[in-house]
C-alpha cells in the first residue's frame, strides 16, 4: 500500500493536477515507474511555479480543480 501524500505534496500537486490522490494512486499502480521518483520530480518541477502563482494571486489563487470548475485556461 502506498504511503499517504503530505498536505504540502497535495497542495503542490494540486497546482498542475486536478486530483492529486488519483495521480498518486495511478503512479503507484504502474509497474513501469518508480512512484516516489515521479513524485519527487513533479514536486521539484511544480513547487516554484506553485509558490510564485500563489504569492502573486494571494487570496485569488486557484488550484487546477478550481480553475477547471471556473472554466479557466489550464
Amino acid at each position: 500500500m502506498p504511503r499517504q501524500l503530505s498536505s504540502q505534496e497535495i497542495e503542490i500537486l494540486a497546482h498542475p493536477v486536478a486530483n492529486p490522490q488519483a495521480w498518486w494512486d495511478h503512479a503507484n499502480a504502474s509497474s513501469k515507474i518508480d512512484a516516489e521518483k515521479a513524485l519527487r520530480e513533479k514536486i521539484a518541477r511544480w513547487d516554484p511555479i506553485y509558490r510564485s502563482d500563489k504569492s502573486a494571486k494571494g487570496q485569488g489563487y486557484k488550484n487546477r480543480a478550481a480553475r477547471i470548475a471556473a472554466g479557466e485556461a489550464a
